[in-house]
């Protein structure tokens, strides 16, 4: 069974939302003017909601790839293996050079 709740009734009834979704290992989702905000889960559902995420992004990943694939054939006609696979070290390369760039942007963990 899931609970839906609006924020403002959260502050007040934390413990026993807590409760609820501890002990019947329930769903608690909470609203901001009736649109779904927050889902209080129990941990132990973590894992797999973290998988299926996992197995969305990249059946996301592979329908775009296959679009992307779609347009070049489209615009370009087919690549050799030898063009296809220095096609392939580029955008490695760069996606690897972004990751790269995107650390060393985060600010460093503080300790207390």
């Amino acid at each position: 069974m899931t609970k839906t709740i609006d924020e403002s009734q959260v502050p007040g009834q934390i413990e026993a939302l807590l409760d609820f979704v501890k002990t019947g290992n329930q769903t608690v989702i909470v609203q901001a003017n009736g649109v779904n905000t927050v889902a209080l889960v129990p941990a132990a559902t973590l894992p797999s909601i973290e998988e299926t995420r996992k197995v969305l992004r990249r059946q996301e990943a592979l329908r775009q790839l296959r679009e992307a694939r779609a347009r070049g054939l489209a615009e370009h006609g087919s690549l050799s293996a030898e063009d296809a696979s220095a096609l392939a070290d580029e955008i490695i390369s760069e996606a690897f050079q972004s990751i790269r760039q995107r650390r060393a942007k985060k600010p460093a963990p503080q300790s207390a």
